[in-house]
């Protein structure tokens, strides 16, 4: 869907993202800067919880990252960046 790799910064905001690759995260960010909010991850009405994935995935290269106000339908964030990242009122 997104995945980001480069030094500049990247912004999503209000979107609903569907998830195409369940083997991949919805937004991956490898490097540096990344603000996300307010988004809703979406995922088919008769998807099973066991074919839930990744919506997020920050990596550690990542330089910082914003993520907040997330519904997640069940889908997870995978933080790799540590206290680089703020992860805040995001909805399981």
């Amino acid at each position: 869907m997104l995945r980001w790799e480069n030094l500049g910064t990247v912004s999503l905001s209000q979107s609903r993202v569907v998830p195409y690759f369940l083997a991949r995260p919805m937004i991956e960010i490898l490097a540096g800067q990344a603000m996300i909010n307010a988004n809703f991850m979406a995922k088919d009405p008769g998807t099973p919880p066991s074919s839930l994935g990744t919506a997020i995935r920050i990596r550690r290269g990542t330089k910082n990252a914003i993520v907040d106000s997330i519904q997640l339908n069940g889908n997870k964030i995978e933080n790799g960046a540590g206290p680089r990242a703020l992860l805040a009122n995001n909805q399981p």
